[in-house]
């Protein structure tokens, strides 16, 4: 026959594993937003904008990181970075190289900048 009682117990003893485990995920959660916060300093910030707003990383920090460019109209434009992940294979954002009307034949990679 059919016991109520059992009924009840699954649903409190559900409630409990469903309050544990957003206590859980809530404390992952903050103890990963500490540790980020912690891991950020000035100098990552100011080498990061170096680099994405063109200008050279002397330092060489970042030894596999490219400037895509693309020619247009007889201009070079700065368009992405890349990232070289062999001699001959560059990884970048799929926007960068088909928008805009570019060709393929128009654009440029240059390493070391």
């Amino acid at each position: 026959m059919f016991d109520i009682t059992q009924i009840s117990h699954f649903t409190y003893v559900s409630g409990i594993c469903v309050r544990i485990f957003t206590v859980i995920l809530l404390l992952h959660v903050w103890i990963e937003t500490c540790y980020a916060q912690e891991s950020v300093s000035s100098t990552t910030t100011e080498r990061a904008f170096i680099i994405t707003t063109g200008d050279r990383d002397i330092q060489k920090t970042y030894p596999s990181l490219v400037m895509v460019t693309s020619a247009l109209e007889g201009n070079t434009h700065k368009i992405c970075s890349g990232t070289l992940i062999t001699p001959g294979w560059v990884l970048t954002a799929g926007h960068c190289l088909f928008s805009d009307g570019k060709r393929l034949s128009d654009i440029e990679v240059h390493a070391g900048v």
